[in-house]
């Protein structure tokens, strides 16, 4: 009787200790795409964080899904955002080339912005507007543009599934730019599980259909990696901060 109780002593102290990780784990923030700004793997989704929340990260991506440097050298992103306000999202990126051999490097500064217009209801969508590089004093020099509109219903869940996320959107080249993202319709859906540990993502970008997986770790750390186009490796790593 008394091994049987101290048994049971051992099983509550690590069940405990595993249930206290997940809490640790578990993070309500949404998560940041390879572009910077909240998304899935590289769409824009309407969702946005809570105000004041700030992020910094990296993401890398293969030269086989990028119109910049020429679709010849892979990416470098390097970004920050903040959520200023429940409705209003802006992020500023330096892309650099990787795999160069000129004399210098190039590199390209943009910023970002989004606007959330309607929150989500039990039955009706987010709803968001938002731009990539929307100003820029040469059109050669404005990259990865697009300005769009964009859908999100969450189906919240229990058990073993936490959430299952839908997005809709339209992107349009409206302003003139030497390159673009998102133009047309684009879409994807993502897959909560584990506490809200790991989203399993999918979606189309208005080119290629994308596959991946974002791990949510201790409140803070966010990393993404994905098969752009089912192929090419891209992902990255953001760190959440509330301020």
């Amino acid at each position: 009787m008394t091994t049987a109780i101290f048994q049971n002593k051992i099983h509550m102290k690590y069940l405990n200790k595993i249930i206290l990780l997940l809490i640790i784990i578990n993070s309500n923030l949404f998560s940041q795409s390879t572009t910077g700004m909240t998304g899935l793997i590289s769409i824009p989704v309407a969702d946005i964080n809570k105000d004041r929340t700030l992020s910094i990260g990296t993401s890398y991506i293969d030269r086989h899904i990028t119109d910049y440097a020429e679709g010849v050298r892979d990416i470098l992103n390097v970004y920050a955002n903040i959520t200023y306000l429940p409705f209003l999202e802006i992020g500023a990126r330096i892309t650099r080339q990787l795999n160069y051999s000129g004399d210098s490097h190039v590199v390209d500064r943009m910023f970002s912005f989004r606007l959330k217009l309607f929150n989500e209801s039990m039955y009706l969508p987010s709803l968001a507007v938002g731009a990539n590089n929307p100003y820029s004093t040469l059109v050669d020099a404005n990259h990865f543009n697009s300005t769009y509109i964009v859908v999100t219903k969450n189906i919240p869940l229990k058990y073993f599934l936490n959430n299952l996320s839908f997005t809709i959107g339209y992107g349009s080249d409206l302003i003139e730019a030497s390159d673009y993202q998102f133009i047309g319709i684009f879409g994807g859906g993502s897959i909560t599980l584990l506490n809200e540990t790991v989203d399993i993502l999918m979606e189309y970008d208005a080119e290629r259909f994308n596959a991946g997986l974002r791990l949510n770790l201790f409140e803070h750390i966010k990393i993404l990696g994905g098969l752009m186009d089912r192929k090419y490796f891209s992902g990255g790593i953001a760190l959440f901060f509330q301020l």
